[in-house]
């Protein structure tokens, strides 16, 4: 019997436009865009005005401030434009030139404010600060950047080295972009099932090949893109040692005691966070292999394999959902949540806030993405697998904070930090699968949710928990000058998935090669808020749904902050504290409580 050929991924222009983000509503035009790059390029001298007199007076300070902002409001419109567009299709060679000229303008500015936080950092003193306010009472609104400043202090170096890295920016950090750039054009070979039709291989796809109940077809899709990935893994180590020394050199210049310190600092998270995580999941590793061991009875399989871990440990059970269908039962999930919340998530969609099909030369996976004065946009590569509704739901929880924080807080304070940033992603996964278990009585479709949100919890606070250990390590080896080879990182990496997956998975040597294909490892230190977000999230949904209202007004209230307090001290009024490490140990508790019960379901 002949082979079916895979179908190629449309170009661009063949996707249905309704289906496409409308970045019309960052600029309507190129022309416009360009206008803007004028315009901050002509700002950047008037910022040297102010160099040297930032101490003078509160009104100085308070000018070179709004100054700063005004330059920093419009270099975020004009990188988001250029960044989903090329997101949505990296070989659009008229925007890699706008690309190109943004990062010109972008390092020139970088150059010309190299002497600006130094100064700020002399010019704030507890004593200033105070005098300033009393003279200028617009500046009370810096008052927590102040007091981030004035702690900061000591990691701040002199204006010539600043200078010198302002110059060395290009090239600091270069293995992000030339790894983003290889992730995006990457291929793999199609591969076969069980009765020989082949089938497409991407990054979009293999999620879901991951999921077939076909074996073959699981294993071949394995062994094409983790094959893929150890054939380029000497080049792709060189992209994330670059990646890794930018890390540990900068922390050493700036006299923290490592990367992850520095890291953590940045966001006032103690270091005792991340390590209560990794020590609290590595005590319930157990509970990992108990789970492991019944994925195995369920799949009736002799030995569980990497490419077993994925698929679901239910029935034949066809639960798919159009996108469509996902947008409106995930409006319902996030009733609870205000009806203001569903008309402007609603409208959101409405106004293609989403950018929903894979097409060729698009990024990977999804994202919520955008900038003060802008959309939050959701990058979707849709499937109608409810392994894309969950995103969606995830993507849309990111947005929505994005929007209730951009609307609500002040430019210097309408970023969240990115210990919080998976927070509501997560409150909004678990609203979704709550909803579901809530609105489906069918034993089986009951045990498939359950299964896929207990496979996703295993798969975020675990596999997450585990990537962080991962970063841990190999930023520590470069720290003690220990080489890090394609070897040695491959095999640190498959050493820690032989303890977290203990003796119940078989581990093909491939799977030492999975670091490679990870994008978040380019931003060093993040993945481990995933599993902080999961267990935070755990606790604000049962509040949510026991409490009701006062839980509700606790998490809007959260979601509408911003950086206006201390992450950790804004999931504490939320009801969630995470210096204690049973926050942790109780969303474990949650996930047996849930695997018991999808054991009780005949």
């Amino acid at each position: 019997m002949a082979k079916k050929a895979a179908k190629a991924l449309p170009l661009r222009a063949e996707i249905a436009v309704e289906k496409t983000w409308d970045l019309s509503l960052v600029y309507a035009t190129v022309d416009l865009w360009r206008a803007d790059l004028e315009r901050v390029s002509a700002l950047i001298p008037e910022m040297a005005a102010f160099k040297g007199k930032l101490s003078e007076s509160g009104a100085t300070l308070l000018a070179a401030l709004e100054k700063s902002e005004e330059i920093g409001k419009i270099f975020g419109k004009l990188g988001i434009y250029v960044h989903l567009h090329l997101a949505a299709d990296s070989n659009d060679v008229a925007f890699k030139k706008l690309g190109g000229e943004l990062s010109n303008v972008g390092v020139k500015y970088s150059q010309a404010m190299s002497w600006f936080t130094p100064e700020l950092s002399d010019a704030v003193t507890a004593e200033r600060v105070e005098q300033f306010i009393a003279e200028v009472p617009a500046l009370a609104l810096y008052r927590k950047d102040f007091e981030d400043i004035i702690d900061g202090r000591k990691h701040v170096l002199s204006a010539e080295v600043e200078d010198a890295l302002a110059i060395m920016g290009k090239a600091i950090g270069g293995g992000s972009g030339v790894f983003s750039a290889f992730n995006s054009t990457v291929t793999f070979p199609d591969v076969v099932d069980s009765k020989g039709k082949k089938h497409s291989v991407t990054h979009a796809t293999y999620g879901e090949l991951l999921e077939s109940k076909d074996r073959v077809l699981r294993k071949n899709a394995f062994k094409a893109v983790l094959g893929t990935f150890q054939h380029w893994i000497n080049p792709i180590s060189n992209m994330y040692l670059s990646a890794v020394r930018t890390n540990t050199c900068s922390a050493k210049l700036r006299g923290y005691a490592g990367a992850r310190a520095m890291s953590l600092y940045g966001n006032g998270i103690p270091v005792a966070i991340y390590d209560n995580l990794v020590d609290t999941v590595n005590a319930n590793l157990p509970r990992l292999h108990d789970y492991l061991a019944l994925r195995k009875r369920s799949l009736g399989v002799k030995e569980l394999n990497f490419w077993d871990l994925y698929v679901p440990i239910t029935g034949d059970v066809k639960f798919e959902l159009s996108y469509e269908q996902a947008n409106e039962e995930i409006l319902k999930a996030v009733a609870v949540l205000g009806d203001d919340y569903v008309q402007i998530l609603r409208d959101g969609i409405a106004a293609r806030w989403v950018d929903v099909h894979e097409n060729k030369g698009k990024r990977s996976g999804a994202f919520s993405s955008g900038n003060y004065g802008t959309p939050p946009y959701v990058l979707l590569n849709w499937t109608n697998s409810l392994r894309s509704a969950f995103t969606s739901a995830h993507e849309y929880g990111h947005s929505m904070h994005s929007y209730f924080t951009r609307t609500t807080q002040p430019y210097t304070y309408a970023n969240y930090t990115i210990f919080v940033a998976e927070v509501a992603s997560t409150v909004n996964e678990g609203l979704f699968a709550h909803h579901l278990l809530k609105t489906n009585s069918d034993p089986a479709v009951r045990k498939f949710i359950l299964g896929r949100q207990i496979e996703d919890f295993r798969a975020t606070l675990f596999r997450q928990t585990m990537f962080a250990e991962f970063e841990k390590v190999v930023h520590e080896m470069e720290e003690k000058g220990v080489p890090l080879t394609s070897d040695v990182l491959s095999e640190t990496y498959l050493g820690l998935n032989a303890k977290y997956f203990g003796k119940g998975v078989k581990l093909d040597k491939l799977v030492g090669a999975e670091w490679a294909r990870i994008p978040h490892f380019y931003g060093a230190f993040y993945v481990y808020q995933y599993a902080t977000g999961i267990a935070a999230a755990t606790a604000l949904v049962e509040q949510i749904l026991t409490e009701g209202e006062p839980a509700v007004k606790r998490y809007r209230q959260f979601l509408a902050s911003g950086s206006s307090e201390n992450s950790v001290e804004l999931l504490k009024k939320a009801g969630v504290d995470l210096n204690d490490p049973a926050v942790v140990q109780k969303a474990i508790d949650a996930w047996s409580k849930k695997i018991a019960e999808f054991k009780a379901i005949k």
